[in-house]
């Protein structure tokens, strides 16, 4: 059970990261000399161990964190694979099954639907375009009835 104290800290504490998000990196990040160029210019971090995809990615997984302390969120999963469409051979060759891979996954505990399973997927407003990207949101609906919320 979360007191009001909780509740006006955590609303406190995303104030305050929604005004530094842009400005500070919430982690050191990776040295990417051995890695190729990220094809939307997006900067590898890594926090508590994990290597994101991006500083965005990190600091919502800082702020997912911080709500599942609170009582507010459970079951928090990062990368979790959802398949699409099983493995098919087509002329003769095998072609491995359609996934798609959420950025996190939780359940949530508060209203107006405690309990319900919840979708993330962190995005640019470019990467939100991308083709390949609609069509697999598009399966996670018709497939598993899931809707994947984009931040």
């Amino acid at each position: 059970m979360i007191n009001v104290f909780d509740e006006k800290w955590l609303e406190e504490h995303q104030r305050k990261m929604a005004g530094i998000q842009k400005k500070s990196v919430p982690a050191a990040p990776v040295n990417t000399s051995h890695l190729k160029r990220q094809k939307y210019g997006n900067k590898k971090v890594e926090f508590d161990g994990i290597l994101f995809d991006s500083t965005k990615e990190a600091v919502h997984y800082q702020e997912l964190k911080l709500l599942e302390r609170c009582g507010k969120i459970s079951d928090l999963t990062l990368q979790k694979v959802f398949e699409l469409a099983p493995a098919v051979y087509l002329h003769g060759r095998k072609k491995p099954a359609l996934r798609y891979v959420a950025d996190f996954v939780y359940v949530k505990k508060d209203d107006p639907y405690p309990g319900s399973i919840v979708i993330e997927d962190v995005k640019s407003k470019i990467t939100r375009q991308n083709r390949a990207y609609r069509i697999k949101i598009h399966l996670m609906k018709s497939v598993h009835g899931l809707d994947v919320e984009e931040i």
